[in-house]
Protein backbone atom coordinates (compact mmCIF):
# COMPACT_ATOMS: atom_id res chain seq x y z
CA UNK A 1 0.00 0.00 0.00
CA UNK A 2 1.55 3.48 -0.86
CA UNK A 3 0.76 6.35 1.44
CA UNK A 4 -2.26 8.40 0.18
CA UNK A 5 -3.81 11.79 1.53
CA UNK A 6 -7.06 12.03 3.25
CA UNK A 7 -9.48 12.12 0.75
CA UNK A 8 -13.55 11.57 0.16
CA UNK A 9 -13.90 8.05 -0.93
CA UNK A 10 -17.58 8.14 -0.38
CA UNK A 11 -19.87 11.12 0.96
CA UNK A 12 -19.14 11.64 4.56
CA UNK A 13 -16.41 8.72 4.72
CA UNK A 14 -12.41 10.01 4.25
CA UNK A 15 -9.51 7.03 4.12
CA UNK A 16 -5.90 8.11 4.48
CA UNK A 17 -2.55 5.73 4.18
CA UNK A 18 0.34 6.08 6.08
CA UNK A 19 2.84 4.45 8.29
CA UNK A 20 2.24 2.58 11.47
CA UNK A 21 5.25 1.67 13.79
CA UNK A 22 5.65 -2.18 14.39
CA UNK A 23 8.47 -1.70 17.07
CA UNK A 24 11.78 -0.34 16.77
CA UNK A 25 12.54 1.18 13.22
CA UNK A 26 9.82 -1.05 11.57
CA UNK A 27 6.67 0.39 9.95
CA UNK A 28 3.80 -0.68 7.69
CA UNK A 29 1.57 1.51 5.72
CA UNK A 30 -1.92 0.89 6.49
CA UNK A 31 -5.43 2.72 6.39
CA UNK A 32 -7.23 5.10 8.72
CA UNK A 33 -10.72 6.71 8.25
CA UNK A 34 -12.56 9.90 8.97
CA UNK A 35 -16.48 10.16 9.13
CA UNK A 36 -18.11 13.54 8.80
CA UNK A 37 -21.31 13.86 10.14
CA UNK A 38 -23.69 16.65 11.42
CA UNK A 39 -22.76 17.01 15.17
CA UNK A 40 -19.71 14.89 15.01
CA UNK A 41 -15.94 14.50 13.42
CA UNK A 42 -15.23 10.58 14.03
CA UNK A 43 -11.70 9.41 13.37
CA UNK A 44 -11.26 5.79 13.02
CA UNK A 45 -8.21 3.94 14.12
CA UNK A 46 -6.28 6.74 13.74
CA UNK A 47 -2.26 7.07 13.21
CA UNK A 48 -0.39 10.30 13.06
CA UNK A 49 -0.99 12.61 10.10
CA UNK A 50 1.02 14.97 8.13
CA UNK A 51 -0.12 18.72 9.38
CA UNK A 52 -1.38 19.18 5.76
CA UNK A 53 -4.27 16.47 6.18
CA UNK A 54 -5.09 17.74 9.65
CA UNK A 55 -5.77 20.99 8.38
CA UNK A 56 -8.52 19.06 6.24
CA UNK A 57 -10.00 17.74 9.38
CA UNK A 58 -9.58 20.80 10.79
CA UNK A 59 -11.56 22.41 8.20
CA UNK A 60 -14.41 20.07 8.90
CA UNK A 61 -14.81 20.72 12.25
CA UNK A 62 -11.96 18.55 14.08
CA UNK A 63 -11.92 15.29 15.47
CA UNK A 64 -14.83 15.30 18.03
CA UNK A 65 -14.50 11.56 18.60
CA UNK A 66 -12.17 8.77 18.00
CA UNK A 67 -13.31 4.84 17.83
CA UNK A 68 -11.17 2.60 17.71
CA UNK A 69 -11.86 -1.21 16.14
CA UNK A 70 -9.30 -3.60 18.16
CA UNK A 71 -7.01 -3.24 20.59
CA UNK A 72 -4.43 -3.80 17.71
CA UNK A 73 -5.37 -0.39 16.32
CA UNK A 74 -4.37 1.98 19.28
CA UNK A 75 -1.94 3.62 16.91
CA UNK A 76 -1.22 7.83 17.55
CA UNK A 77 -5.36 7.69 20.01
CA UNK A 78 -3.15 10.13 22.61
CA UNK A 79 -2.18 11.98 19.98
CA UNK A 80 -5.78 13.34 18.75
CA UNK A 81 -6.63 13.24 22.11
CA UNK A 82 -3.95 15.50 23.64
CA UNK A 83 -4.52 17.99 20.92
CA UNK A 84 -7.97 18.16 20.32
CA UNK A 85 -9.70 16.74 23.12
CA UNK A 86 -11.62 13.99 21.39
CA UNK A 87 -13.28 11.25 23.27
CA UNK A 88 -12.26 7.81 22.73
CA UNK A 89 -14.97 5.17 22.19
CA UNK A 90 -14.38 1.42 22.03
CA UNK A 91 -16.15 -1.85 22.44
CA UNK A 92 -16.68 -3.59 25.66
CA UNK A 93 -15.08 -6.66 24.72
CA UNK A 94 -12.05 -4.11 24.83
CA UNK A 95 -11.98 -3.29 28.33
CA UNK A 96 -9.29 -5.93 29.32
CA UNK A 97 -7.52 -6.06 25.70
CA UNK A 98 -6.30 -1.78 25.10
CA UNK A 99 -3.82 -0.01 26.63
CA UNK A 100 -4.93 3.33 26.28
CA UNK A 101 -7.44 5.67 28.47
CA UNK A 102 -11.25 5.10 26.75
CA UNK A 103 -13.87 7.37 27.78
CA UNK A 104 -16.76 5.41 26.62
CA UNK A 105 -16.82 1.50 25.80
CA UNK A 106 -19.81 0.50 24.20
CA UNK A 107 -21.74 -2.31 23.45
CA UNK A 108 -22.97 -4.03 20.59
CA UNK A 109 -25.87 -2.46 18.73
CA UNK A 110 -25.54 1.02 19.87
CA UNK A 111 -25.38 4.18 17.70
CA UNK A 112 -22.28 6.05 18.03
CA UNK A 113 -21.31 9.32 16.92
CA UNK A 114 -21.19 10.01 13.24
CA UNK A 115 -23.86 7.57 12.96
CA UNK A 116 -22.13 4.30 12.80
CA UNK A 117 -23.40 0.70 14.47
CA UNK A 118 -20.81 -1.71 16.68
CA UNK A 119 -21.19 -5.15 15.08
CA UNK A 120 -18.72 -7.38 17.07
CA UNK A 121 -16.64 -10.33 15.74
CA UNK A 122 -16.62 -13.15 18.18
CA UNK A 123 -13.55 -15.66 17.56
CA UNK A 124 -11.34 -13.09 16.15
CA UNK A 125 -8.69 -11.36 18.37
CA UNK A 126 -8.41 -8.45 20.54
CA UNK A 127 -12.23 -7.48 20.80
CA UNK A 128 -12.65 -6.27 16.92
CA UNK A 129 -15.04 -4.96 16.12
CA UNK A 130 -16.66 -3.78 12.28
CA UNK A 131 -18.41 -0.36 12.34
CA UNK A 132 -21.71 -0.06 10.27
CA UNK A 133 -22.20 3.13 8.43
CA UNK A 134 -25.69 2.46 7.10
CA UNK A 135 -25.72 6.52 5.66
CA UNK A 136 -23.32 5.24 3.19
CA UNK A 137 -23.87 1.60 2.99
CA UNK A 138 -20.47 0.58 4.35
CA UNK A 139 -18.45 -1.44 6.71
CA UNK A 140 -15.49 0.04 7.96
CA UNK A 141 -13.14 -2.64 9.26
CA UNK A 142 -9.51 -2.83 11.29
CA UNK A 143 -8.17 -6.41 11.42
CA UNK A 144 -11.51 -8.55 10.85
CA UNK A 145 -11.17 -8.32 6.90
CA UNK A 146 -8.13 -7.78 4.88
CA UNK A 147 -8.10 -7.34 0.74
CA UNK A 148 -4.32 -6.98 -0.39
CA UNK A 149 -4.22 -6.76 -3.94
CA UNK A 150 -1.28 -7.12 -5.86
CA UNK A 151 0.82 -3.61 -5.76
CA UNK A 152 -0.07 -4.01 -1.85
CA UNK A 153 2.80 -6.14 -0.40
CA UNK A 154 5.69 -3.68 -0.06
CA UNK A 155 8.69 -4.76 2.55
CA UNK A 156 8.25 -6.41 5.05
CA UNK A 157 5.08 -7.38 4.53
CA UNK A 158 5.82 -9.20 0.93
CA UNK A 159 7.69 -11.91 3.10
CA UNK A 160 4.87 -12.90 5.35
CA UNK A 161 2.64 -12.75 2.05
CA UNK A 162 4.99 -15.28 0.51
CA UNK A 163 4.46 -17.13 3.63
CA UNK A 164 1.05 -17.44 3.53
CA UNK A 165 0.98 -15.15 6.80
CA UNK A 166 -1.10 -12.78 5.13
CA UNK A 167 -4.00 -13.17 3.08
CA UNK A 168 -4.35 -11.96 -0.18
CA UNK A 169 -7.64 -10.33 -1.66
CA UNK A 170 -10.94 -10.78 -0.04
CA UNK A 171 -10.39 -12.72 3.37
CA UNK A 172 -10.89 -12.77 6.75
CA UNK A 173 -7.64 -11.78 9.40
CA UNK A 174 -5.17 -14.56 9.03
CA UNK A 175 -6.54 -17.39 11.12
CA UNK A 176 -3.22 -17.72 13.20
CA UNK A 177 -4.21 -14.89 15.17
CA UNK A 178 -8.21 -15.65 15.78
CA UNK A 179 -8.95 -16.80 19.15
CA UNK A 180 -11.61 -19.60 17.82
CA UNK A 181 -11.97 -20.22 14.10
CA UNK A 182 -15.02 -21.82 13.77
CA UNK A 183 -16.98 -18.92 15.99
CA UNK A 184 -15.12 -16.33 13.75
CA UNK A 185 -15.99 -17.98 10.73
CA UNK A 186 -20.05 -17.51 12.17
CA UNK A 187 -19.49 -13.72 12.88
CA UNK A 188 -17.86 -13.46 9.29
CA UNK A 189 -21.28 -15.26 7.83
CA UNK A 190 -23.60 -13.11 10.05
CA UNK A 191 -22.24 -9.65 8.25
CA UNK A 192 -24.17 -10.53 4.87
CA UNK A 193 -27.10 -9.88 7.48
CA UNK A 194 -26.41 -6.36 7.25
CA UNK A 195 -26.62 -4.05 4.21
CA UNK A 196 -23.74 -2.70 2.49
CA UNK A 197 -22.58 -1.96 -0.41
CA UNK A 198 -18.52 -0.52 0.32
CA UNK A 199 -15.74 -2.31 2.78
CA UNK A 200 -13.03 -0.22 4.26
CA UNK A 201 -10.06 -2.01 5.39
CA UNK A 202 -7.20 -0.84 7.18
CA UNK A 203 -4.95 -3.46 5.37
CA UNK A 204 -5.48 -3.47 1.75
CA UNK A 205 -7.48 -1.61 -1.04
CA UNK A 206 -11.23 -0.58 -0.06
CA UNK A 207 -14.14 -1.93 -2.01
CA UNK A 208 -16.39 0.81 -3.38
CA UNK A 209 -19.04 -0.83 -4.58
CA UNK A 210 -20.47 -4.64 -4.62
CA UNK A 211 -19.06 -5.53 -1.51
CA UNK A 212 -21.76 -7.42 0.28
CA UNK A 213 -21.98 -10.03 -3.04
CA UNK A 214 -18.00 -10.50 -2.93
CA UNK A 215 -18.29 -11.04 0.92
CA UNK A 216 -20.72 -13.73 0.55
CA UNK A 217 -18.59 -15.88 -2.25
CA UNK A 218 -15.78 -15.59 1.12
CA UNK A 219 -17.92 -16.66 3.68
CA UNK A 220 -19.23 -19.21 1.44
CA UNK A 221 -16.09 -20.89 1.47
CA UNK A 222 -15.05 -20.58 5.21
Amino acid sequence: MKPEALTERLPGIYRAVGPIPLGGPMSMNAAMHVIRAVDAVVLVDPFRLPESDLKTIEDLGGPTHIILTCGNHVRHVDFYRDRYQSSVLASRALMSKIDTGVDTFFKVGDELPGGVVGLEMLGMSLGETVLLHAGSRALIVGDAIFNYQPGDFPLPLKLFGALGMIPKGLSPMPSFVMEDKKVAAESCCKLVDHDFDAIFVSHGSPLLSDAKTKWESVVQGL
